[in-house]
């Protein structure tokens, strides 16, 4: 099935959408931060005043022993994520492959249940539990969807895909000078850079100038999943600068999204962590 039949349907009705807010996401992720800080923190300062009170009281009463428990597996084992096959996702945890380089960072992402696969995690509207997901996707009128991605070349064309020339070269910041220059949209851009993800990140807002017009192009060129990306509703993107390789990681949405849709794409988006495999 092609990634452009994702983007054909009622249109007309992101006009009626509200947005994500971006600056809740970005408080949420900078509050998961400092708690996660804090929590280590308080465990050290805890553990060096336990070994004080041994030495100082010298208390050889028995004492109960907290059992010790066990890592919590789920945040570091995830199933591998099947790629662009058009099926129903489990709920849990995902690792997800941007790129065959095995230097090159890998994330991790959570979902709910009601995901799709396909180049990253979608959800769309299901008006017949008996359609399969590529009948769903013909008279669908809302979408949302996941991309983290290594982008080798980006659009410059309006109603474009990025052609052979279409280089962006292999730094995060020629990453975020491409995506600058995308004809067909609206680009906002934060005024400072922020972390994301643990990572240093520029943020970028895209919405389609005319939602209405009848050009379908994807923006990005990938080696793992060919041309994806775009839509004709709005995304945000961020380029993650991750130990100096440029990881992109797109969020996008079109139509009357369920506010609970909504809801869950913020927690997928804020659950994406990245590592290296060892």
């Amino acid at each position: 099935m092609s990634d452009l039949k994702l983007r054909g349907f009622a249109v007309r009705a992101e006009e009626r959408m509200p947005l994500p807010d971006f600056a809740e996401l970005e408080d949420r992720g900078r509050s998961l931060r400092r708690r996660r800080l804090a929590a280590a923190t308080g465990a050290a300062v805890a553990c060096v005043l336990a070994v004080a009170g041994v030495v100082v009281l010298r208390d050889d009463s028995p004492k109960a022993v907290e059992p010790v428990r066990p890592p919590d597996d789920a945040q570091v084992q995830a199933m591998e994520y099947p790629g662009p096959v058009m099926e129903d996702l489990k709920p849990g945890r995902y690792a997800l492959t941007p790129s065959s380089d095995p230097d090159f960072p890998r994330a991790r992402i959570s979902l709910a249940s009601g995901w799709n696969a396909w180049q990253g995690p979608n959800r769309f509207e299901i008006q017949d539990p008996e359609d399969s997901n590529e009948e769903a996707l013909e008279e669908v009128t809302w979408y949302v969807g996941i991309l983290v991605l290594k982008v080798d070349g980006v659009s410059s064309g309006l109603c474009r895909s990025p052609q052979g020339g279409d280089h962006q070269g292999s730094t995060p910041e020629s990453l975020a000078r491409a995506i600058r220059e995308i004809p067909g949209y609206r680009i906002t851009e934060n005024a400072e850079s922020l972390e994301m993800f643990g990572y240093p990140a520029r943020h970028f807002r895209l919405i389609a100038e005319d939602p209405s017009a009848s050009c379908e192009a994807n923006l990005f060129r990938t080696a793992a999943y060919g041309v994806v990306g775009g839509t004709e509703g709005a995304e945000d993107i961020w380029v993650v600068d991750v130990d100096g390789y440029p990881v992109l990681v797109e969020s996008a949405w079109a139509g009357n999204v369920p506010r609970v849709v909504r809801r869950e794409l913020a927690a997928a988006v804020d659950s994406i962590e990245f590592y290296f495999e060892e």
